[in-house]
């Protein structure tokens, strides 16, 4: 029958406010049918319990001994009284299919759908709009073994006063600058996904539309996040490309041969690999392609020209395969 100003795409709102009415003759009815209902219980319950009183003085004056309870009414008088409460139950109901013709806002958000409008039906359980909440907004990002061990946050870990969690720089490119909103990853689900071994996680921005924002955090948005780490360490960084088969890593000793090692990285990006142990740092790693790496293989570094660095030349040249360094 009506709706409010607010009640179309990208409105804004606040908790309890009415949003759109419907028609509410057949609702009034129903209360007053309820109504009606309650007062006849309510009489029906005063009648059997005048009487219940007048058979109580009767059998004082004329019986014996104690009164059964059939003689004093008091099966009917219980009767009456659940009726009451049935009719009560009943006027209750329609009091608040009455209150619900007022659709209102369940929290304070925005609308992203609109889905009725004046003049159409609609009826119980119908979607009439769909709407979020601008109190928080939830981001899920993935997590690895090293990464909670980074945070120092368990598997079904929950944020509380004493742990407020991580705290999360979330970016995102938006007509060529980078718009940054804060926020804390809130908790960990409780369970490993099988087949990435990855743990998710859930980060919190507060109030993602408010004016302190450059710009407002909407639902739908691709973002990038960055988790500050429980503590600072020092890490040796290598190129991505350095890591062979997840698990070796290829290092050049002074006298030009392969040293295989089999190293877990601590972290790894999209560019780099990082790692706590093994590799030190100003070491020379392969980066390139070897089709058969053996421990001990003779090799000639060249740079990304294709020159070898420093002049050197590895022997036995049967042995040799060339190859790109970085330090």
């Amino acid at each position: 029958m009506w709706v409010s100003p607010q009640f179309a795409e990208g409105g804004a709102f606040r908790e309890g406010d009415t949003l759109a009415r419907i028609d509410q003759a057949d609702y009034q009815l129903a209360v007053t049918r309820a109504r009606s209902q309650v007062a006849q219980a309510e009489e029906a319950l005063v009648r059997e319990e005048a009487e219940g009183e007048l058979a109580r003085q009767d059998w004082a004056a004329l019986g014996r001994g104690e009164a059964p309870p059939l003689a004093v009414r008091e099966p009917q008088m219980a009767q009456a009284r659940a009726q009451l409460a049935a009719a009560q139950a009943t006027l209750r109901s329609a009091q608040l299919d009455l209150d619900r013709t007022n659709i209102r806002a369940p929290f304070t958000g925005r609308m992203r759908e609109r889905r009725a409008n004046v003049g159409d039906y609609v009826g119980p359980g119908s979607p009439v709009a769909v709407m979020f909440s601008t109190e928080t907004m939830e981001i899920r990002v993935p997590l690895t073994d090293a990464d909670l061990a980074a945070l120092r946050t368990p598997v079904g870990f929950t944020a509380s006063q004493a742990n407020p969690g991580p705290a999360a720089h979330v970016n995102m490119m938006m007509g060529g600058r980078i718009l940054t909103w804060e926020g804390r990853l809130a908790r960990t689900e409780a369970a490993m996904d099988s087949r990435t071994r990855l743990v998710y996680g859930i980060v919190e921005v507060r109030e993602p539309f408010a004016a302190r924002h450059a710009a407002p955090l909407a639902p739908g948005m691709f973002v990038t996040v960055r988790l500050e780490g429980h503590s600072r360490e020092t890490l040796v960084a290598a190129p991505r490309s350095a890591l062979k088969r997840n698990e070796f890593v290829w290092v050049i000793q002074p006298d030009n041969t392969i040293d295989v090692r089999q190293l877990r990285p601590a972290q790894t990006t999209a560019d780099e690999v990082l790692f706590r142990e093994g590799v030190a740092d100003g070491e020379r790693v392969v980066v390139s392609h070897l089709a058969s790496p053996r421990q001990g293989m003779a090799v000639t570094p060249i740079d990304r020209a294709g020159e070898p660095v420093n002049g050197e030349a590895a022997a036995p040249a049967q042995e040799q395969e060339q190859l790109e360094i970085r330090d």
